[in-house]
């Protein structure tokens, strides 16, 4: 089984609604994967491990990046943040393919509730 890595917006400028909206988006991404034979890696699920201080976002980026090089492919979504630019270039700075993918119906931005629903 593949494991892919799922690079997607988180931040959301700021705007804590958004930052739920893509947090959702990137279950319901994971779950995708998983329904079709792959081992995901969804760091936006990982962010809960970490507070939201400048020194815990670095570390939380180094404890994804330690997953993006186990990981077979980083598949990212969406034009990509700054966070996403350097998940890019550490994939590929490692050799690991890097695709990107279009949004599936229902997950663009302002098409999912924080909430669960679509």
């Amino acid at each position: 089984m593949k494991r892919i890595y799922i690079s997607a917006p988180y931040r959301g400028n700021g705007d804590s609604f958004r930052v739920q909206q893509n947090i959702e988006r990137a279950k319901k991404l994971g779950r995708s994967y998983v329904e079709n034979g792959f081992i995901p890696f969804v760091p936006h699920l990982a962010q809960g491990y970490f507070e939201n201080t400048s020194w815990e976002a670095g570390n939380a980026l180094y404890y994804c990046l330690k997953w993006l090089e186990v990981c077979d492919e980083l598949h990212y979504f969406g034009t990509p943040t700054e966070g996403m630019k350097d998940e890019i270039r550490y994939a590929n700075g490692m050799g690991i393919k890097v695709v990107q993918k279009p949004w599936p119906p229902g997950l663009q931005r302002g098409q999912v509730n924080p909430k669960g629903g679509v």
